[in-house]
């Protein structure tokens, strides 16, 4: 009686190479820079599954800060390393007041690092559960939407769904500046005319009842 199998050997040269391939991918031309000779660390802005976004300024002119997102390339399957690079080329062609502002991408060998506009204000979620910030009336909230449209209005015009609107991803260049609303987070974001759309994507508890 015969089987088939992968002795644990060749299993291990097989997750090697594996490992070794995604290594290989490259997203940017921008090969092995490494940021901090251009800019420098200030702090940490958040965590996420795959990396961390922190606060850089620029080496050059201390009054340029920004958002930089760093991303593991050990970490990340194909799949996510698709949607990674999918939301940096639908972000390189985002040009709008309303839409975070892309810088650039540089890249080594294991790290993504994706530029992208340091915005000093919380994110819609934080403010609307916040009691000091509960002082905003329908003017505000008209503001708030308006610019929301707008910004929605200008990425389907582009052919771009973003699919995955939600409080969390709407953010604001400055602190009880609600004019200055921002939409975020492309990880999801498609263009209408590349292939048919069967999936299903998007947060749960805001997703159109119609998907679910």
């Amino acid at each position: 009686m015969g089987c088939c199998g992968i002795s644990n050997s060749r299993e291990d040269d097989y997750h090697h190479m594996i490992k070794a391939a995604r290594l290989k991918r490259r997203i940017s031309e921008n090969k092995d820079i490494d940021i901090r000779k251009n800019y420098e660390y200030i702090s940490i802005l958040g965590n996420g599954a795959f990396g961390k976004v922190r606060l850089y300024q620029d080496k050059n002119n201390k009054k340029l800060l920004y958002a930089i997102k760093t991303l593991k390339k050990s970490g990340i399957t194909d799949y996510e390393f698709d949607l990674i690079k999918n939301e940096i080329e639908i972000l390189s062609n985002m040009d709008h007041p309303n839409i975070v502002k892309y810088f650039g991408v540089y890249e080594d060998e294991c790290h993504i690092h994706i530029l992208m506009e340091y915005l000093k204000g919380y994110d819609l979620s934080k403010i609307i559960t916040l009691k000091q910030y509960n002082s905003y009336d329908e003017k505000d909230i008209c503001e708030i939407i308006c610019q929301l449209l707008n910004a929605l209005n200008f990425i389907h015009n582009q052919n771009i769904i973003h699919r995955d609107i939600k409080p969390e991803n709407i953010l604001f260049a400055n602190k009880k500046d609600y004019s200055t609303l921002k939409l975020v987070d492309f990880g999801l974001a498609a263009n209408i005319h590349k292939k048919k759309r069967k999936s299903v994507f998007g947060t749960p508890y805001y997703m159109a009842p119609e998907m679910i």
